[in-house]
């Protein structure tokens, strides 16, 4: 659990905890300024909050290892925590991820399929120092649409079984998995969820795939431009942000260290800009390039940034204490607002009425978006309609937009 108390009310600026994290996280990559330029002075709290954030991401193994000369100033229970969690991520990798991967593959490699290894299963050996810093809960295997179905029939008949939760998600199908003791794995035959504003077309991307060495065995994996662009995606668009965004950046760091000056970036720029995915790329590539110095040339962030202005009213969603502590909220006024900037920025690529779509629906949100109206009000459109046009609502809003847009909302 994140001790919020460390950021002594400060949202705008990374604390003592988030610099001693991040300078861990980059450590095995050659990384060695600290972000912000200054030293970290650690108390037990920063240990204490960079440790739960950590494990919260399933990044403590690459804190482990990242501690280098530290290790000794550790309190005793958080150098615990993380040895444990160094030593879980190794065997999962050795035992669980290896195994399940190895098992699929072979199933629809031999019967002539192309499946594609995605995100955690394909980064953490083609990209990351060691495999196991790269944790991941599930296998993602991207196939043509035509495959899928002939996919999901061999890997039953080779003893993978359907999880019993649903698959919510639009671009994969519900989860299999071979047996308890390993992860599970996710059938694609898109890269993002239907419904989204932009034209990737995925058989363009599988089509530029390559074959690399993951472990023991060989299977295809996606282009180091298209993987960037997917980590970008996943993060920004698929998980708007909510879930293990210190682990996406990692990502990025990791293609960019690994990639370095051979990265197509101009492929990478005109897929963006011709996929209108220039919103939902730009934010994390400049946030891996200023907390983890990853290596995006300047000249591909000026590419994709939105005109200044829009720039300087999407910046409060970069605040460390909304993207680090999502929980950390000055007012229901303030969150709604941070959640249509994020949704806005995630247009900037888009046509304007594609952006403004997006400001109205998080503005004027579906009644069934909102789960705090009383009865009478979630029952009726014309009271749901006067309580969005409400004086009351209309003040907190200005005042939310007011605080967001203060000066020191842009520091970081």
């Amino acid at each position: 659990m994140v001790d919020r108390s460390t950021r002594a009310g400060d949202s705008h600026r990374l604390t003592a905890a988030d610099r001693l994290l991040l300078s861990c996280l980059t450590r095995p990559f050659g990384r060695k300024a600290v972000p912000d330029g200054a030293a970290v002075q650690a108390s037990a709290a920063d240990w204490d909050w960079a440790a739960g954030l950590a494990l919260r991401d399933g990044l403590a193994a690459l804190v482990y290892a990242g501690l280098g000369d530290q290790e000794q100033t550790l309190p005793a229970a958080v150098r615990a925590r993380l040895q444990a969690a160094h030593a879980a991520a190794v065997l999962a990798s050795q035992t669980r991820i290896a195994p399940a991967l190895r098992q699929a593959l072979a199933a629809l490699q031999g019967a002539g399929l192309t499946p594609i290894v995605l995100k955690g299963a394909a980064l953490a050996h083609t990209v990351y120092p060691r495999p196991f810093y790269r944790t991941m809960s599930d296998i993602d295997l991207l196939l043509p649409a035509g495959q899928i179905g002939r996919a999901q029939e061999l890997l039953e008949g080779a003893g993978f079984r359907e999880e019993a939760r649903p698959a919510r998600a639009t671009h994969h199908l519900t989860p299999i998995r071979g047996d308890r003791a390993t992860v599970p794995i996710e059938l694609h035959h898109d890269l993002i969820p239907a419904g989204n504003p932009y034209t990737l077309a995925v058989d363009r991307v599988i089509r530029r795939a390559r074959t690399a060495r993951l472990g023991s065995i060989e299977g295809l994996v996606l282009d180091p431009a298209d993987a960037l662009l997917h980590a970008c995606i996943h993060l920004a668009y698929t998980h708007r942000y909510r879930w293990y965004l210190l682990r996406s950046l990692v990502d990025i760091l990791a293609l960019t260290w690994r990639h370095g000056a051979s990265l197509d970036w101009d492929g990478f720029l005109q897929t963006a800009v011709t996929t209108r995915t220039a919103g939902a790329v730009y934010w994390p590539l400049h946030l891996a390039r200023r907390w983890l110095e990853a290596e995006v040339p300047e000249p591909v962030l000026a590419r994709l940034a939105p005109p200044t202005p829009l720039r300087r009213l999407l910046e409060p969603i970069e605040k460390p204490g909304y993207l680090l502590d999502p929980e950390h909220r000055s007012g229901s006024g303030t969150a709604v607002l941070q959640t249509v900037l994020r949704d806005l920025s995630l247009h900037t690529g888009c046509p304007p009425g594609a952006q403004l779509r997006a400001v109205l629906g998080g503005l004027f949100p579906p009644r069934s978006a909102v789960g705090h109206l009383p009865p009478t009000v979630a029952a009726s459109r014309l009271r749901y309609g006067l309580y969005l046009l409400s004086p009351r609502r209309c003040r907190r809003g200005i005042a939310a937009l007011l605080q967001l847009l203060a000066p020191e909302g842009r520091e970081l």
